[in-house]
């Protein structure tokens, strides 16, 4: 005679697949979602850069000059000879 499972061990893996099944959606989603996210966010950054160094070459910085500040402060050989002098 075969014996089935009790009513309680039914139960209880039914609750452990479907808590299986949510949590392999959830994560799945998540990934994509944050995936998505990030390239978002390099994008832009990269698209930010791009913008920048293209109004940054060419003596368009401003000053007539034709040179870029960078984090340090350059001077251009016009300004160190006005400070020659």
């Amino acid at each position: 005679m075969i014996r089935t499972p009790s009513l309680r061990l039914r139960l209880v893996l039914i609750v452990v697949a479907l808590l299986a099944a949510v949590a392999a959606v959830i994560g799945v989603v998540t990934a994509v979602v944050l995936q998505s996210y990030l390239v978002g966010q390099v994008d832009q950054a990269v698209s930010s850069a791009a913008e920048r160094a293209s109004h940054g070459f060419g003596g368009r910085d401003g000053d007539g000059d034709g040179f870029v500040l960078g984090q340090g402060r350059a001077r251009s050989s016009r300004s160190w000879r006005a400070a020659e002098s």
